[in-house]
């Protein structure tokens, strides 16, 4: 999930930057983005799960292997 996730970080910034090319009033020093900066800040992210609910007597893990299983997440 983290290659996934890190991968598919570079590829939206590499086309945030083809689009700002595109532009008629291009300057590139305002309009490209630092995709190494940006992979960067959001690195701690990928590869997290954030899942909501109100079961609260159960642990963590036993919640997760529910939804795993109910809704077929693909680790």
């Amino acid at each position: 999930m983290f290659a996934k996730e890190f991968s598919d970080s570079i590829c939206r910034a590499e086309k945030a930057n083809a689009t700002a090319k595109a532009r008629k009033k291009y300057n590139p020093d305002k309009d490209l983005c630092d995709i190494s900066a940006i992979t960067k800040e959001k690195e701690e992210n990928f590869g997290v799960i954030v899942l909501r609910t109100n079961i609260l007597d159960k642990p963590a893990s036993y919640i997760y292997q529910t939804y795993k299983i109910r809704w077929e997440i693909v680790v």
